[in-house]
């Protein structure tokens, strides 16, 4: 097999783009073989081998080169040996044109074609990238490097913007409270802020609602204080089973993750049930099993274990009692006006295995539709038993705004269910409104919409920034 490592950098933000290009067989026509110097006509060889060849390096060099550049885009080397390649990206533009085009397959695509056309027969192709998770960070620091610029220059859609045209606008939380120790507060309110200005930054580049969520919430589940991925809450086996739920307002389509041990992004495992299956949600193996055919990144289950959020040993585990951590959340608009939501957890610390709570479950934990959209947070057997989320929206159809139609879905649940039964909302109405409000000590959140992020935990509080 022969690997082809092509390098993308940028040269403001640093950015660099690893792929491997794997392929299985190569064969050539007899006459190139010869030309190539070869004594045994048709033997199975690799790229490696055949760049090495006088005769045919610049044949395969002027393959990559018409595959890979661009505007923008040159090829600076490539090495023999692993046949690395280095391809600088001027601009931030080619570097995410570079990324798109992968998404797309258009790499591969190229390859195969440009390869066929030199008469070089390629099988097995595939190309991967092989930083995922530095190209992502890269690329949501773009997409903030972008809005800043469109800040500065005044670009950004406002509240008052002409008949026709949305504001964009996101609200994330991570997670409602009954004690915080004082020492951690500062961490939970940047990381969350961090959440609204990613999730906004995919908003003000055009991206959809769903992808804002996505983006808001993975940032959560990857830093390793939250209940969700990373960091999330054992069960009382002392393992983590997550849950997360998307779903767009528009169409009613939805995904969820029930149950899953694997994912250190259960949000991006929903969305792509969404996008690719007809189903609702799949749990368990079967979530890991649908992410193996799709080619979806995932863990060993003790890399979701984090030690700033679960005790020494697993010993300790079910006697420790967690008094941080929940649910997060996003909730977002797009300059379509189509609403989004997007929730992730490790559940209940100390949870009988296999228990489910509200957070993938449609009109419990997150609920949109076209009237409005809202997610929970709390004791999940009590938001299950009225459906929250849906209260919610519901109370928004009748015509209450985000936030008394949050207000009094809370209200409602501590009637119905018990006076003592804890939780936190967040919501975004039709018209863009913002809900928010929680029964617990604090709920950390932060908001984004036009030049502004507005960010609070404790009752009451509500800090203004410039984005």
């Amino acid at each position: 097999m022969a690997y082809v490592n092509v390098h993308g950098r940028l040269p403001i933000l640093g950015g660099e783009i690893e792929f491997n290009l794997e392929v299985d067989n190569v064969e050539l026509p007899d006459e190139m073989y010869r030309a190539a110097g070869y004594v045994a006509v048709g033997a199975a060889t690799t790229l490696v081998a055949l760049y090495g060849r006088p005769y045919l390096k610049p044949i395969i060099t002027a393959v990559i080169r018409r595959s890979f550049e661009k505007a923008g885009v040159q090829i600076l080397r490539i090495f023999t040996g692993s046949l690395h390649v280095a391809l600088h990206c001027s601009t931030a533009e080619g570097f995410l044109e570079v990324l798109a085009d992968h998404k797309k397959g258009k790499i591969k695509e190229s390859l195969e074609k440009e390869f066929s056309t030199s008469d070089i027969k390629v099988e097995g192709l595939k190309v991967e990238i092989k930083n995922m998770e530095q190209v992502n960070k890269r690329k949501e620091a773009i997409e903030i490097e972008r809005l800043n610029q469109k800040l500065t220059e005044g670009s950004t859609a406002h509240d008052n913007s002409p008949p026709g045209i949305i504001s964009p606008r996101i609200i994330v939380q991570g997670g409602v409270y009954t004690n915080m120790d004082s020492s951690l507060k500062e961490n939970y309110r940047t990381a969350t802020k961090e959440s609204a200005r990613t999730g906004y930054a995919v908003l003000m580049n055009g991206g959809t609602a769903i992808d804002a969520v996505e983006a808001a919430v993975r940032v959560l589940e990857s830093h390793g204080i939250f209940n969700a991925g990373l960091g999330s809450n054992l069960n009382c086996d002392g393992e983590v089973e997550c849950d997360a739920m998307i779903m767009e307002g528009d169409t009613l389509k939805n995904g969820a993750v029930i149950g899953g041990k694997y994912f250190i992004h259960p949000v991006s495992v929903a969305k792509k049930i969404m996008t690719e299956t007809k189903h609702c949600a799949l749990s368990a193996n079967g979530a890991l099993k649908f992410a193996h055919t799709h080619n979806i990144p995932h863990c060993a289950p003790k890399d979701l274990i984090s030690q700033l959020t679960t005790p020494g040993t697993d010993d300790e585990y079910p006697a420790w009692k967690r008094e941080i951590g929940d649910t997060v959340s996003s909730v977002a608009m797009d300059s379509k006006g189509t609403l989004a939501c997007a929730t992730s957890t490790g559940g209940t610390a100390g949870k009988s295995k296999g228990r489910v709570g509200d957070a993938p479950l449609i009109g419990c934990g997150a609920y949109a539709n076209k009237t409005g959209s809202a997610t929970c947070a709390g004791a999940g057997e009590s938001i299950m038993k009225v459906t929250l989320a849906r209260q919610v929206v519901y109370n928004m159809e009748s015509g209450q705004s985000a936030q008394e139609s949050a207000e009094n879905a809370l209200k409602r649940m501590e009637n119905d269910v018990d006076k003592h039964a804890y939780g936190g909302i967040i919501a975004i109405d039709k018209n863009g409104n913002f809900g928010k409000v929680f029964n617990t000590s604090l709920m950390v959140w932060a908001s984004t919409k036009g030049e502004t992020l507005t960010s609070g935990m404790e009752e009451g509080e509500s800090v203004e920034e410039p984005l």
